[in-house]
């Protein structure tokens, strides 16, 4: 903040609700962003998901709800695996 300079940021989301992983539930997002803008040297660029290893099906539909929480918030990105292992 001394410096003048902004650092650009995502919030590590565990999507699928995993106690084995850490980051952010889907539920706290609202009240987290909300503390975050009283950071003026933080920008808020986009959420990137933690996933359990499961099944395709079920990280697909995490990676919806992820898809959503991103335009529910207006960020710009959205990083998610490419590469899952899932049973």
């Amino acid at each position: 903040q001394k410096q003048g300079k902004v650092m650009s940021i995502f919030l590590q989301v565990n999507i699928s609700n995993d106690p084995a992983k850490h980051g952010f539930l889907p539920k706290e997002l609202t009240a987290v962003i909300e503390q975050l803008k009283q950071f003026e040297q933080l920008e808020l660029l986009g959420l990137m998901a933690i996933t359990a290893q499961q099944s395709k099906e079920k990280t697909r539909q995490d990676f919806k709800t992820m898809k959503k929480l991103q335009t529910k918030f207006g960020l710009k990105e959205l990083s998610i695996p490419q590469f899952l292992k899932c049973r």
